[in-house]
């Protein structure tokens, strides 16, 4: 006789018991996730987008390692009443001392450094009959006889700019911490702003800040708000809510891990990781309620699962493949975007299918009941609009083609202004600065030595004056004697002689009056005194201007290409190039129709608006998996009219849902203290409700062009022959 079996140390488990301790495993894994995001930093550096391969660029690049970096240079704007008033005057000669004087501070240059006409050698304000004038008087001086000066002085005497030349052996945290004490010590009648690339680089990564501390919980709130008015159940908002928050914090976490900061394009990506989590929560939850009208709630979970699993993976996966085309830009910055988005896309498929069902197992005894969501009008509408599969399928590509032709007249550009944040010290001070001033931007005049000899020849001097009389109408004034070796001297002079950089004050625009037009006029008048040959405009607005155009150029190339990666995968899946194309068609005409809006409207596409219209693309091709998966269900029953009716009526109600989720989510992006996020937001919700738009009255038309000639259901036997 056989022994009887050992009885066991380890009591069986129950599924309640299993649940809970999955449910602990993945709060612990979450808890370790959330300490790790703590180590996340901010990045304002917007020249980390640049590829680093266009003429402007690499300009740019020499004119730095010959002259410095100007990105670490405080740019300081200095407001009194009046500067010429002796209280004032005095005050701004106080706060110039303290500043020199300032730890890890190597020069300034202000209107006190300017060279006098008469003696470069010694500053203008110091020449004796001048600094004899009372201080308006000798101000007013300045701006007649210097010709540099109406860029750094205003000519009401309201305002003047300083820039502060850090000392490159001091850590930038240092010189920063030093300059505040520094600025806290100005009189209270002076009013000091910074308005440096440096400065914005700081407002921005505290606007980013900001907006993760405010933006991502009112995005949870309002998607877990809308969750609990469509399934009408608390503990619904809950289980919708539960796998996109575990999902974000995961990802935030292997973030950091890796060394990834967020910067103004990476912080686009959390709320995508939220909203198309409970996209896709409400998706299930949805067909949960729908399998349980004649389920238990294990086996309504089970069923739903097995049905919309397919769904689930190829929509994170056509939104991935979105993400992942942003890698062909050779962009550092967009290849973090992408990484960091396809990874968040990843987390979120395991959060929802590993989360949701212990989850709702343990806080729901029946299942739910199916979202509530009157469609009556959308639904008539589209069931009319299937019943003429002709006219819809022609009137579309129609449409389409009108689009194509539109989206060709597509101007890429790039606005300086969609990355100062909203409502600042910054931006204020920035207004102030080029209201008074010809401008707040620099262009740089780089002018090659005309004597190769170290140090600055009669010959370079020649030169100099010639090209000072095309920028100021008068040659600059330099020193006779040039210290190579100064901080101050070395923004100018080459260490080696061989080229000199003269500024130009521009406005801070992309206009017809900005820095691009600033910098041709520039080119155009030194190419008509025979100077072109010997000099090269150059600066870091203009250089992003030229960079980022290219970026957009290949952002293009790169959306082209997720297009016809989603249409190979499409035939693959269908097994058909007809529904491949069909397929397509419903999701391209909303980006197109969101392109031609900005050709319309006269606004140019941005990098930030490339990239949105990108993933936009990946998002809207959710709505046609969906009909498509669903399609699939209904197939195995019924002819293929019928199962397209069936099909759009099951599938209609989610879809205006997670439509509606994904837009609100996004529009809590409008909020943004950046510009770029905002138009980021606002170009992807515009995309996604007219993709469900499209999906819902044009796609079931083509699905009836493109399906098989046939009347039986898929599971039907084929007939005899």
């Amino acid at each position: 006789m056989d022994a009887a079996p050992a009885p066991g140390y380890l009591p069986r488990m129950t599924r309640m018991s299993r649940d809970i301790l999955q449910l602990l495993a993945l709060l612990a894994l979450t808890a370790l996730a959330a300490w790790s995001a703590l180590g996340l930093r901010m990045q304002g550096d917007l020249s980390r987008a640049l590829q680093g391969t266009s003429e402007a660029y690499t300009t740019f690049e020499a004119f730095q390692a010959t002259f410095g970096h100007i990105g670490s240079d405080a740019i300081l704007s200095v407001e009194a009443a009046d500067l010429g008033q002796a209280e004032s005057f005095a005050a701004f000669e106080d706060l110039l001392i303290e500043l020199q004087l300032t730890p890890g501070v190597a020069g300034l240059v202000s209107v006190w450094s300017l060279p006098d006409p008469e003696d470069p050698d010694r500053p203008f304000l110091r020449r004796d009959d001048i600094a004899a004038l009372p201080p308006a008087s000798q101000l007013d001086a300045l701006l007649a006889e210097v010709p540099l000066a109406a860029d750094m002085l205003a000519g009401d005497r309201s305002l003047t700019l300083v820039t502060v030349i850090g000392d490159p052996a001091t850590e930038a945290d240092d010189r920063a911490e030093a300059l505040a004490e520094a600025l806290a010590t100005a009189a209270p009648d002076l009013r000091v702003d910074r308005v440096g690339l440096s400065q914005l680089q700081l407002g921005v990564q505290e606007a980013l800040r900001q907006d993760q501390m405010r933006l991502t919980p009112l995005s949870m709130a309002l998607c877990a708000a809308l969750a609990l008015l469509l399934f009408r159940s608390g503990r619904s908002a809950l289980i919708c809510a539960a796998p996109p928050v575990v999902a974000l914090i995961w990802t935030l976490g292997l973030q950091a891990a890796a060394g990834i900061e967020v910067d103004p394009l990476v912080a686009t990506v959390p709320t995508l990781i939220l909203v198309l989590g409970f996209a896709d929560a409400v998706h299930l939850h949805h067909a949960v309620g729908t399998a349980g009208r004649d389920r238990p709630l294990p086996e309504a979970i089970a069923h739903a699962l097995k049905e919309i699993w397919p769904a689930l993976v190829l929509t994170s996966s056509t939104t991935a493949l979105a993400f992942l085309s942003l890698l062909f830009v050779g962009s550092p910055t967009l290849a973090n975007v992408a990484l960091v988005g396809t990874v968040g896309l990843a987390l979120v498929l395991v959060a929802v299918v590993t989360v949701m069902p212990p989850l709702s197992r343990l806080l729901m005894r029946a299942p739910p009941s199916p979202a509530r969501l009157a469609l009556p009008g959308i639904g008539r509408a589209a069931r009319w609009l299937l019943a003429r599969p002709g006219p819809v399928t022609i009137a579309g590509l129609a449409l389409f083609a009108g689009l194509v032709a539109l989206s060709t007249q597509t101007r890429p550009g790039y606005d300086m202004s969609h990355h100062i944040p909203r409502g600042s010290d910054f931006a204020q001070a920035l207004e102030r600065v080029e209201a008074r001033l010809p401008g707040s931007d620099r262009l740089h005049v780089v002018v090659t030595a005309a004597d190769p000899a170290p140090g600055l020849q009669p010959a370079d001097r020649e030169r100099l004056d010639a090209v000072g009389r095309v920028l100021y109408g008068a040659p600059p004034q330099i020193p006779e004697r040039v210290d190579p070796e100064n901080p101050l001297t070395s923004r100018f002079i080459a260490a080696d002689g061989s080229a000199f950089a003269l500024p130009v004050a521009a406005p801070l625009d992309t206009g017809g009056n900005g820095t691009e037009a600033a910098a041709r006029a520039l080119v155009q008048r030194l190419d008509a005194a025979g100077l072109g040959g010997v000099t090269q405009v150059t600066g870091y607005s203009l250089m992003s201007f030229a960079e980022i155009r290219h970026l957009v150029i290949d952002l293009r190339f790169a959306f082209y290409i997720a297009v016809g990666i989603v249409a190979l995968l499409a035939a693959v899946l269908t097994g058909s190039v007809r529904l491949a194309l069909a397929s397509l068609l419903p999701n391209l005409i909303p980006i197109l129709g969101v392109e031609g809006w900005l050709v319309v409207t006269g606004t140019s596409l941005t990098m930030t608006g490339a990239i949105a219209l990108t993933v936009a693309f990946g998002i809207a091709v959710d709505d046609t998996i969906h009909m498509l998966n669903r399609l699939r269900v209904e197939r195995r029953t019924r002819p293929p009219r019928e199962a397209i009716s069936a099909a759009l009526t099951v599938v209609a109600p989610p879809v205006v849902m997670t439509s509606l989720i994904l837009v609100l989510g996004f529009s809590v992006s409008a909020l943004s203290l950046l510009p770029s996020i905002v138009i980021f937001a606002k170009l992807t919700a515009s995309a996604v409700a007219l993709a469900c738009l499209a999906n819902l009255f044009l796609f079931p038309a083509l699905l009836v062009w493109a399906s098989p000639k046939e009347t039986r259901p898929w599971s039907a036997p084929s007939p005899l022959p």
